[in-house]
């Protein structure tokens, strides 16, 4: 009578272990596999929002290269307005500007004088016109002849372009170095 004792209690226990084994299958399929897919979707969505942030740190950096960039070209725009000032003439800078050069040449300055405007130019760019008018002034400068030479030549390389139309030189007799009165008729430009 044992032996058929033995074989059902082994039955029973092989029994048991396919009905563990069906259980732990269904929890698989119903517990853990729902929780794995999360885990999967979870995960795209790491990586899209780590792709996304790596695109916008991208742009950031580009954004904080283009700051600094600016930065260093603002001294560009600020010589961009005194080459060529915006709607006016900027006749106080013009006044500056030639007062600076007299006092570092030597020379002094006796008069400035706005004349009547002779042109206007324009020039176009696509989808946008640029008109540059011109503005004439008359000056007057006393000084030696080394003087207003280095005038002539801070004329020349000052930033802001200066055309020289007439010059009308007088001197006064004071032995090997005269003194010199100059006219000069020139423009400059600014943009309208």
């Amino acid at each position: 009578m044992e032996q058929p004792t033995r074989t059902t209690a082994l039955e029973q226990t092989t029994g048991l272990l396919i009905l563990g084994i069906i259980v732990i299958v269904v929890i698989i399929f119903w517990v853990i596999k729902p929780q794995m897919n999360k885990l999967k979707e979870a995960n795209a969505r790491v990586k899209a929002k780590t792709v996304e942030l790596s695109q916008k740190q991208e742009m950031l950096s580009n954004m904080n290269s283009l700051a600094t960039e600016i930065k260093t070209k603002a001294n560009l725009v600020n010589k961009l307005d005194i080459v060529l000032p915006y709607s006016s003439p900027g006749a106080s800078g013009l006044v500056l500007e030639l007062n600076n050069m007299a006092k570092a040449t030597g020379v002094s300055i006796k008069s400035l004088t706005p004349t009547a405007n002779e042109s206007s130019a324009n020039y176009e760019e696509p989808a946008q016109e640029l008109n540059i008018s011109t503005y004439a002034f008359t000056v007057d400068v006393v000084g030696k002849y080394s003087g207003i030479k280095n005038l002539f030549k801070q004329m020349e390389n000052n930033l802001r372009p200066i055309t020289v139309k007439n010059i009308s030189i007088a001197s006064s007799e004071d032995g090997d170095d005269p003194t010199l009165t100059i006219t000069i008729a020139a423009e400059t430009y600014y943009a309208m």
